[in-house]
């Protein structure tokens, strides 16, 4: 069973012209016309994917001396 869904977004020219009004860059701004965007449909492109396998990239930001603790404790061999 597929979990896609269409949304469908149709831009007048009214609403191109305001936004080009506001400043927006015309280049990010859709046309006129209708657009057809499709959400979902990950796990039918990738049907081997495992969430609990995927790498994660996290950052921190630490005070120095929290890391230095631990860097101090991680040379202990009995911390």
């Amino acid at each position: 069973m597929s979990k896609n869904k269409e949304i469908i977004l149709e831009v007048t020219q009214e609403m191109f012209e305001e936004m080009k009004a506001k400043g927006i860059d015309e280049e990010a701004i859709l046309k006129p016309g209708k657009h057809i965007f499709t959400r979902g449909g990950f796990q039918e492109r990738h049907p081997n994917f495992n969430p609990k396998e995927a790498k994660m990239r996290i950052n921190i930001c630490l005070d120095a001396d929290v890391v230095h603790h631990f860097r101090k404790r991680a040379e202990s061999p009995h911390s």
